[in-house]
């Protein structure tokens, strides 16, 4: 589903390919139909995913279109679907073992 990207949604997304992360804090509101993350950034107050190669290109193509389609972004639209506190509470167990 196709979404209008905002200037500040724009700027946004040109800082996270700087920095090479999706900020789904700032962005949640584009992310919300795949997957609300409204719960783990109240938790864990910054909530980011890291960005392959591919999700930077598909994502300079979306600014210069002004809109995004997650579904033409599967890296990303595969990490934005992760529950994040359910991988967190893996990762905790793992370490106390």
């Amino acid at each position: 589903m196709k979404q209008r990207i905002l200037a500040k949604d724009k700027k946004i997304i040109i800082s996270g390919l700087k920095t090479g992360t999706f900020n789904i804090t700032e962005l949640n509101h584009l992310t919300r139909g795949i997957a609300d993350h409204s719960g783990d950034i109240e938790l864990f107050g910054k909530v980011e995913v890291a960005l392959t190669m591919d999700d930077k290109r598909n994502l300079l193509k979306s600014l210069r279109s002004g809109y995004i389609d997650f579904e033409l972004i599967p890296d990303l639209f595969e990490k934005i679907k992760e529950n994040f506190f359910l991988r967190v509470m893996i990762e905790s167990t793992s370490i106390e073992s």
